[in-house]
């Protein structure tokens, strides 16, 4: 055991640094004062035995304790201070940290400070406000709205990214709205007006908006203004990793680095350390320039570890370099552990680290232009082998065919962001040339669409409406992992294991659905193209909805052996569900002569008394009814009659 936490103890750490995030943080005090009290223990036993494993395991102990602290400061900061619900056109100074670009407008990533407590913002905007850079100062009077936690039933919890992300509060931004603009140049400002100036360079020089589009994303990590319909296709193939710089684009940079400089410096050993410092300089100028994203700077670290590895001449580990990253990451930031752009790049390297090994020994030949191709369709398979359970637990689909689009968009990826780093150059040098280099790229981004557009005429383009649990994800991914190890060094006992935990992912739904069979529960969804009311009573369950949905209801996912009835609003207004001597009676905008347990106020006023004197237990005001609505209901007296409302999700146990 100490031996083989002494050969990669960077795994272990970063393993329990995970365990401890997702512990809640009721017990912080307590995980820090026992890792603490175990420091202590180890620490006697080292000065009684002197003995090198003790002191690894001291060491270890201590980066838990500060890792432990770590956590505890961290969300006393940035998570234990709500605030006010509304903050309502003070003057306040924000700093500027961060600019993106969205379908609808721009957000502004601000800081700033209220009460003597340090809070951050997103502030939307419709348009690019001319002279706004990160890091400069604004003074504005805005109106500002706290993030308010909320039970989320969709595939995306925006309230819980908003807290992962450390913002507070959300308000929108206009020219009328600044006071005042104060500039404060740092490296943060220098690095976006470089990217920005980069970007308009290629939107100059390629004509086609969707081609220029796609060479700022491949290139400098500008996905803003690609079209979604476009986005859509890279996800759905299994190629979404194209459009965002991560450890590919810098492993061509990094490789591309080392080729330049071996080639100049030849035999000679004094350059070396000198073209590695330089070699590391221009990986991290890269990732500034292309706004400094999770996947990028993870992707720096390694490289940098790598490259350090080498100039020390240390026995490269990559799973070790790969944890040491991420656990250089945790300690900035312990929330990029709940990050999906985090957690999808990092699967995606284990698993190449883990098995591109096992795969590269097949299907080799004495042609290098095949091998070239097989190594690509072998990487292809490697990264979604282990990423593949994430996928499927964010997004519900499987890509079928994500091995012909990446033998299509791996190596027309690398041509574009070589093809786009010489447009950058010669642009100002020769026009006529860069005319040819534009016109190329458009050409291989043609062949390359052309392609998405294929594929989804073929049969089984993706498998949809699939849906796991995060413990079954874990579960997957453990199971696959043990394979691997099992074919490695053929021992049965991994193999027995792995199987094991298949047939837990098989039980844990049956579990689950046994858990809650007790629990009468409803869930009103709050969505723009429908509205959907779910009910489970006992061993049934009641959709009504006004629009067919797009995808299943909640409840279909959580209760998969229940059986499910769907009822199309207005038609039906009133359901009486009825299990044995038990029964519920619910109705949507309407009343009836026997008792309603439930009534569902959508978008009728129905009279007051009428309301008063009639038998209702409760009154929901379904999220999607109208401010007037609102209004006439919450602003009455219903005293005797309890009403519930919540502008999200909604959620009851009955």
């Amino acid at each position: 055991m100490i031996e083989n936490i002494l050969s990669r103890p960077l795994i272990f750490l970063t393993l329990l640094l995970s365990l401890i995030m997702y512990i809640d943080n009721s017990f912080n005090d307590i995980i820090f004062g026992v890792f603490g009290f175990a420091c202590f223990l180890i620490f006697l036993g080292w000065l009684r035995y002197r003995s090198i494993p003790t002191l690894v395991l001291l060491t270890l102990f201590l980066f838990l304790t500060v890792f432990s602290f770590r956590k505890i400061s961290h969300f006393e900061i940035l998570h234990n201070n709500p605030g006010p619900k509304t903050i309502d056109q003070v003057e306040l100074s924000f700093k500027l940290k961060e600019i993106e670009t969205t379908k609808l407008g721009y957000n502004y990533i601000v800081a700033f400070n209220f009460s003597s407590q340090y809070y951050q913002a997103i502030l939307r905007s419709s348009k690019l406000i001319d002279s706004v850079f990160p890091g400069f100062q604004i003074i504005a009077k805005i109106k500002l709205n706290r993030n308010i936690p909320v039970e989320n039933y969709e595939d995306f919890n925006y309230t819980e990214y908003l807290d992962h992300n450390h913002i507070q509060y959300t308000g929108y931004l206009t020219e009328t709205t600044i006071c005042e603009i104060k500039p404060n140049y740092n490296i943060l400002t220098f690095a976006y007006l470089i990217n920005n100036k980069l970007q308009s360079i290629i939107e100059n020089s390629v004509e086609s908006s969707v081609s220029a589009a796609l060479t700022n994303g491949i290139l400098l990590g500008a996905k803003g203004k690609i079209p979604e319909k476009i986005s859509k296709q890279f996800i759905d193939s299994g190629t979404a990793h194209i459009l965002t710089v991560s450890g590919m684009h810098l492993g061509i940079i990094y490789g591309s680095i080392r080729y330049l400089f071996n080639s100049l410096r030849g035999n000679k050993k004094s350059s070396a350390t000198t073209s590695g410092l330089l070699t590391v300089l221009l990986i991290w100028v890269f990732t500034f320039i292309t706004g400094l994203g999770t996947s990028v700077i993870r992707a720096a670290v390694m490289f940098s570890l790598l490259e350090l590895g080498t100039k020390l001449k240390r026995n490269i580990d990559p799973l070790n370099i790969l944890f040491g990253a991420a656990f250089i990451l945790l300690l900035i930031n312990p929330c990029i552990l709940f990050d999906i752009g985090f957690q999808l790049s990092f699967t995606a390297v284990l698993s190449i680290i883990i098995f591109y090994p096992l795969l590269s020994q097949h299907f080799l030949t004495s042609i290098k232009a095949i091998n070239y191709f097989t190594d690509i369709a072998k990487i292809s398979i490697s990264v979604q082998i282990l990423i593949l359970p994430v996928t499927i637990y964010y997004f519900h689909s499987v890509p079928v065919y994500f091995i012909f689009s990446n033998l299509i968009w791996v190596p027309l990826s690398t041509i574009q962001m070589f093809l786009g780093t010489v447009l950058l150059c010669v642009d100002y040098l020769s026009h006529s040339a860069s005319f040819y280099i534009s016109w190329t790229i458009e050409s291989f981004y043609t062949l390359g669409l052309s392609v998405f557009d294929l594929l989804e005429r073929m049969s089984y383009y993706k498998l949809s409406n699939i849906y796991i649990n995060w413990q079954q994800t874990l579960l997957l991914i453990l199971s696959i992992i043990l394979v691997s190890i099992w074919i490695k060094y053929k021992s049965n006992r991994y193999l027995i294991t792995s199987i094991l935990c298949t047939a837990l992912v098989q039980i844990i739904p049956l579990a689950i659905t046994q858990f809650n069979s007790n629990r009468n529960e409803m869930v009103i969804y709050r969505n723009s193209n429908y509205a959907l009311l779910s009910i489970k009573f006992q061993n049934q369950i009641a959709n009504m909805i006004d629009n067919l949905p797009k995808n299943p209801s909640w409840f279909d996912a959580k209760f998969p052996l229940l059986p499910s009835n769907s009822y199309l609003y207005p038609d039906t207004k009133n359901l009486h569900l009825i299990s044995g001597l038990n029964s519920i009676q619910v109705c949507i905008d309407t009343l009836i002569n026997s008792k309603t347990d439930i009534l569902i106020i959508y978008k009728m006023k129905l009279d007051k008394n009428g309301l008063v004197n009639h038998k209702i237990n409760k009154i929901i005001l379904h999220p999607r009814s109208d401010h007037s609505i609102r209004s006439y209901y919450l602003h009455s007296d219903f005293s005797c009659i309890p009403i519930y409302y919540n502008k999200n999700n909604f959620k009851l146990i009955l």
